[in-house]
């Protein structure tokens, strides 16, 4: 069977042989549960964009392999593609400026990615797809670039915990594999994910978010802030 069509056919057979049975915690089926972490170059990176600026986004994949967080250490990553979902935009929507004119133009690498979703709207746009192993080799991998057109305080947010799934059998063999779950998280190149922005994009006074995790997500250096002038 081909790599790819495997890929396509990998979750419905992880369903097949592991969903049915009983009385078995889901991630007991794996040989390792990673805590898996893809990170995101900015270039370049500044607190201040103007309008009309050009923002590039590339995720790193060294050697194949990213780093597990509860380890430290480097694991290769086969027989699967890595999903991202990027949001770029305000912290709370304005339901009344959807239909505005866009907040950013979206410029995709479609050298990596051939298909992809992109939404886009007056508050915010988003970017689906998944790299592809077949690119995994390029290092750092070309995403998109991003064109603000108006003023703001806006946040780049990756943080959309996805799960991926290892086959450790030889050439991706379908039948009775060796599975490694990966829990996917995302991070920025940074060395400042410019926090101090968040005072200045405050919530309403009547708007309360239980259990937030922004600040802190800013914090990990997982959401990045800046600010759009003229």
């Amino acid at each position: 069977m081909e790599i790819g069509k495997f890929k396509i056919i990998l979750p419905f057979l992880i369903l097949l042989t592991f969903g049915f049975q009983c009385g078995k915690d889901e991630d007991d089926q794996y040989e390792n549960i990673f805590e898996l972490d893809l990170p995101f170059n900015i270039s370049p990176i500044q607190k201040e964009y103007r309008i009309n600026d050009t923002i590039e986004i590339s995720a790193i994949i060294e050697n194949k392999s990213l780093l597990d967080l509860n380890t430290q250490a480097l694991v290769e990553i086969e027989c699967t593609d890595i999903p991202i979902t990027f949001y770029i935009g305000v912290r709370l929507t304005n339901f009344n400026e959807l239909n505005s004119d866009n907040l950013f133009e979206i410029i995709v690498d479609t050298l990596n990615f051939q298909n992809f979703e992109i939404e886009n709207n007056g508050q915010y746009s988003k970017f689906k797809a998944n790299i592809s192993e077949d690119i995994f080799n390029k290092e750092e991998i070309s995403t998109m670039k991003i064109i603000p057109k108006r003023k703001g305080i806006y946040m780049m947010d990756p943080s959309n915990f996805k799960d991926i799934f290892i086959n450790r059998n030889e050439n991706c063999n379908e039948t009775n594999p060796t599975l490694d779950k990966g829990k996917m998280n995302y991070i920025f190149n940074v060395s400042n994910s410019n926090p101090e922005l968040l005072v200045e994009s405050p919530l309403p006074p009547n708007v309360f978010i239980s259990g937030d995790r922004i600040p802190s997500l800013t914090k990990e250096k997982r959401i990045f802030w800046f600010k759009v002038i003229e």
